[in-house]
């Protein structure tokens, strides 16, 4: 593990606490039911997500930098194709299943059946998040570790601000 990647990692990490801070942030705002509803969204958009494209960027991102090191060009083009479409697969199924298994979700497992619509509505985040993580092992690969220390920053304040589309719908 290089420098660069040490430094994005620490970022990942503050961001995580930055995290933290951003829910408390939307506890006090929301109150107790919204809350609920957002982080049980959120949650289960995550979950799927990491299912789905966990470690994608750091493997990509070494196999991508071995193979260019090596100067095996042809293969480390033949991995990019074959991973932007097994995850392009992937993500279109995922976010399929969870909306379709929302109802079920929401109703059965968290016993909260208004979730429903905000799942099925954040089902497409696991998409553009599959997608996003194969080009930031791409960009990896390349050895740019900026784009993944830049989307860790913004994690949270793409969730505050999605919260706070329902603090103007309650208040």
């Amino acid at each position: 593990m290089n420098q660069i990647e040490i430094i994005r990692r620490q970022i990942g990490a503050l961001s995580n606490i930055l995290l933290l801070f951003v829910w408390y942030i939307i506890g006090n705002k929301l109150g107790d039911t919204a809350i609920v509803y957002v982080a049980v969204t959120v949650g289960v958009a995550i979950l799927f997500s990491t299912v789905v494209c966990g470690g994608i960027p750091d493997v990509v991102g070494k196999i991508l930098r071995s193979k260019r090191n090596k100067g095996q060009y042809k293969n480390v083009h033949k991995i990019k194709q074959c991973t932007l479409l097994v995850q392009i697969v992937m993500g279109i199924f995922f976010s399929l299943l969870m909306f379709l298994l929302a109802p079920v979700l929401a109703k059965w497992v968290f016993h909260i059946e208004y979730c429903t619509l905000l799942i099925r509505a954040l089902s497409l985040f696991v998409f553009f998040k599959t997608l996003s993580s194969v080009f930031c092992g791409f960009l990896q690969g390349e050895g740019f570790e900026l784009p993944a220390a830049v989307s860790g920053m913004f994690r949270p304040f793409l969730i505050l601000g999605f919260s706070r589309l329902f603090y103007t719908k309650l208040a």
